[in-house]
């Protein structure tokens, strides 16, 4: 997660102003600042009985274990120096795995090609109002958005795209990428996950035909033929009357 605020108030109970007072927020592994100054501050004077209120934002890195810490709030003043320790709780998150897509191969200049993405929660928690999109630029476009919402930890689900695609597409892979979006605990949450995608020739007009009429190859030669057989027996008719 990043730029996770954390919330302090620092009270002087003493009898006496603190002054020249500087604060900075120390991070166990696993965490950092979002910026270099997100977890330092600076509030000069502080009067007797007065609190200040800090705000600083850290990231939590992924490989970060679902526990508890403790990050330690170093405060130094002109007469002293004092420790804290805040303890903070890191929750798990969904993570999801794709599991299969097809197809993975696809034609430069398809028109509405239907790819189905199979995604699986393989994380502990929940994960609700899921949606896959498909990002791959100029190359392929269409419906790339899919909306798949609840899907329980261990469960499966799978997104469905009509694309078309771009008939100056490059034979070869095409690096595309999926990614996921979600709700957890009110917070909106993704993660991006890398695909491939082998992209062929452009069909011939042959195949593309074929492929309308849904006709096999040698059956679609015997229509064309006895199409011509009849448009040219038609034509012999005609002349036949007007001779």
């Amino acid at each position: 997660d990043s730029e996770v605020s954390i919330f302090v108030n620092l009270l002087n109970s003493g009898e006496d102003k603190a002054e020249d007072v500087e604060v900075s927020l120390i991070l166990p592994k696993g965490f950092k600042s979002t910026t270099p100054s997100s977890t330092k501050a600076i509030p000069g004077t502080i009067m007797p009985g007065s609190s200040i209120q800090f705000r600083f934002y850290i990231d939590v890195m992924d490989s970060t274990a679902s526990k508890s810490y403790n990050l330690t709030l170093n405060v130094t003043y002109k007469s002293g120096f004092q420790t804290f320790n805040i303890p903070i709780q890191v929750s798990e998150k969904a993570s999801f795995k794709i599991l299969s897509i097809n197809p993975q191969s696809m034609y430069a200049g398809d028109t509405k090609v239907k790819i189905i993405v199979n995604v699986k929660n393989t994380g502990n928690v929940d994960a609700d109002s899921v949606s896959l999109e498909l990002i791959g630029g100029n190359r392929i476009t269409g419906t790339t958005i899919d909306y798949l919402g609840l899907i329980e930890a261990g469960g499966e689900k799978s997104a469905i795209f009509i694309v078309d695609v771009d008939e100056s597409t490059p034979t070869g892979d095409l690096n595309v990428k999926i990614n996921i979006a979600w709700l957890q605990d009110g917070k909106m949450f993704t993660q991006s996950i890398n695909a491939t995608f082998n992209i062929l020739k452009p069909r011939s007009l042959i195949e593309r035909i074929k492929e309308a009429l849904n006709i096999p190859l040698l059956p679609y030669f015997l229509v064309l033929s006895i199409i011509s057989i009849s448009v040219l027996v038609i034509l012999i008719a005609v002349l036949g009357r007007r001779r």
